[in-house]
């Protein structure tokens, strides 16, 4: 398996916890043990997108864009991956405060 695969690997993984998370963050729930594991969940996404931006630099040298249309390819599933997980982090926070 290529590096590339395996990094298309890890963008369908965050993609995958992140859809995992919608009904842990459901605004509507409002049971002290729904509301622990919605805290739990968007610190958790929040240290996975600091992760990934991190550790941009390494995975685009895994990519191994050989051109600039590849470069920017990476860097749309890159973006897709972490503005998703980001907006699925922050997703109910505004009934919560």
């Amino acid at each position: 398996m290529t590096k590339r695969n395996k990094i298309r690997i890890v963008f369908v993984c965050c993609f995958l916890y992140g859809l995992v998370g919608i009904p842990i963050k459901a605004p509507l729930s409002t049971s002290t043990e729904k509301m622990f594991f919605s805290a739990a969940f968007s610190v958790i996404t929040f240290l996975i997108v600091i992760v990934l931006i991190l550790n941009y630099k390494k995975l685009l040298s895994y990519w191994q864009p050989k051109d600039k249309q590849q470069e920017m390819a990476f860097l749309n599933h890159f973006t897709l991956c972490v503005v998703f997980l980001i907006s699925i982090a922050s997703y109910g926070l505004v009934w919560r405060i």
